[in-house]
């Protein structure tokens, strides 16, 4: 794995496009590419809420997975026509929410490149929210 940069922009929309929230994270990180696959890496800051926590995106050709060392159910999976589940760990316990993709767009190399994708959130199958981040590796 080589060291690189890493830039995550994310945006969250609860009800429209006018109550759009938005983050920005720089960080140092880890990337390797390998064929039509890649992994990227950070150790996350206070600023995340999970400070100390090594966050990894597993990228393939048409799923991305988000781990955040808390196990195969804390898992995020990004994948277009397949909804997933998973734990999101709050103070007071863990709660289950769906993930829904609407879209995955990578342009990855060997040199770095960008990762965009685009998904809903839900709880008990009602919507929470509206969701995008794109990353960028140099």
């Amino acid at each position: 794995m080589k060291h690189v940069l890493i830039s995550i922009k994310g945006f969250q929309s609860i009800d429209d496009e006018e109550d759009k929230e938005s983050f920005e994270l720089v960080t140092d990180g880890e990337y390797e590419h390998r064929g039509d696959s890649a992994e990227l890496s950070y150790i996350e800051s206070e600023l995340t809420g999970y400070a100390g926590l090594k966050t990894t995106f597993y990228v393939e050709p048409d799923k991305v997975i988000l781990s955040r060392g808390a196990g195969a159910q804390g898992d995020m999976v990004f994948s277009l026509g397949k909804k997933h589940h998973f734990l999101y760990e709050t103070g007071y316990g863990s709660i289950l929410m769906g993930l829904d993709t609407q879209n995955i767009k990578q342009n990855l190399n060997p040199d770095g490149g960008t990762l965009e994708i685009q998904y809903t959130l839900d709880f008990d199958n009602m919507f929470l929210s509206r969701n995008a981040f794109r990353i960028s590796v140099r």
